[in-house]
């Protein structure tokens, strides 16, 4: 009887769990004949702006990843090298790193990816397998919790005390690709079944949820689907088509495969949105890459060819934000005027820096 307590027990709370049920509108766009309008970037972005940020032992890092910014600072991970979140100010100061690298009860191994909790100022770590860290915004502990037995690769506050968590492709055949917590990180619900399969290859983007604004959206790398507004009980969707060019998904099954025939494709390779505006840059088949912008609300779409900013890692207040080389800054090799707003010397092994921007008005 006992046994059977906890049988119907467990159905009960599973239940609780709530499954995909919005209603779901799908426009397809058909890249390049449906595109409304050509430019070129010179034509396009200004206010150029480099950040160069502070270079020490202790706020040297490897590469940018993500950047988080928030009450004007930047959240840097660094996943490769150094495994980390260095804090820098506004103007490129190094303040602290977030946690600590190590096995402790305290420490992190290796983190996948990391967000803020806005409303309750804290550091949210996802570190491999499913396992939160939860810090206060000057790195201080305060929690660790096993959250799923799934693999969880990605996670994004929702802006209401909740977090999103991706599976991308890559835990089981029969799961969902979003998994919505509480702020106790207890599951509230699914979203966005997965039907094709589990996929070996991580997603070439480094961050798959988008914010603009109140809203979130998911970008399905593998199936070049943007999922807007997901949290919305209307939620509509852009399958974004190449024709023949477009990756078999069978082939992100095998990555050696996928490497080997690259050339042969086209797919995307960073997304952001701003102000019901999706851009993306995507890979022409070994012919450059180029930048496609689309509005969301009316479905007008311009098209940058050969863009020398293809690695967009977010947009914050209408700017937008890439990582650059300080080997590239010192040989002048940038086609664009920009100033220069940090005191900080850079030299040919300096910390990767910030360059910003903005866009003029892409769509009259």
């Amino acid at each position: 009887m006992k046994n059977l307590s906890i049988i119907i027990l467990g159905t009960l709370a599973a239940s609780c769990i709530q499954c995909d049920s919005r209603n779901i509108h799908t426009d397809t766009v058909h890249i390049p004949s449906a595109v409304d309008k050509m430019m070129v970037t010179d034509d396009l972005f200004d206010n150029f702006e480099f950040i160069p940020l502070e270079t020490s032992e202790e706020s040297l890092f490897g590469y940018i990843d993500k950047i988080i910014i928030h009450n004007d600072k930047f959240y840097i991970l660094d996943k490769t090298k150094t495994r980390r979140i260095n804090v820098f100010n506004s103007n490129g100061k190094f303040s602290h790193t977030i946690g600590k690298r190590g096995d402790g009860p305290e420490e992190y191994t290796k983190i996948e990816d990391f967000t803020i909790d806005e409303k309750n100022g804290q550091v949210i770590i996802l570190s491999f397998p499913s396992i939160l860290y939860r810090y206060d915004l000057e790195g201080n502990f305060m929690e660790r919790k096993k959250i799923s037995d799934y693999l969880l690769w990605h996670i994004c506050y929702d802006g209401a005390e909740g977090f999103l968590c991706s599976t991308d492709y890559q835990s089981s055949e029969s799961d969902y690709l979003i998994h919505h917590y509480d702020k106790d990180f207890t599951l509230k619900d699914r979203k966005i079944k997965s039907t094709n399969g589990i996929v070996a290859m991580p997603p070439l983007n480094i961050n798959p949820f988008i914010k603009d604004g109140d809203k979130i959206s998911y970008f399905d790398f593998y199936t070049s689907t943007l999922h807007w507004n997901i949290l919305n009980a209307e939620e509509k969707q852009i399958v974004f088509e190449f024709g023949n060019k477009k990756v078999p998904f069978e082939a992100y099954k095998d990555p050696m495969r996928f490497y080997e025939k690259q050339q042969d494709y086209n797919f995307f390779i960073t997304a952001v949105i701003d102000k019901g505006l999706f851009w993306s840059s995507y890979s022409n088949h070994g012919q450059g890459a180029n930048i496609l912008i689309t509005d969301i609300t009316n479905g007008k779409k311009i098209l940058l060819k050969d863009s020398r900013f293809l690695e967009i890692l977010c947009c914050h207040d209408s700017y937008f934000y890439q990582a650059y080389s300080p080997l590239t800054f010192l040989e002048g090799n940038f086609n664009f005027s920009a100033k220069v707003i940090s005191d900080y010397s850079v030299e040919f092994d300096s910390n990767l820096m910030i360059l910003r921007f903005k866009a003029r008005r892409v769509f009259n």
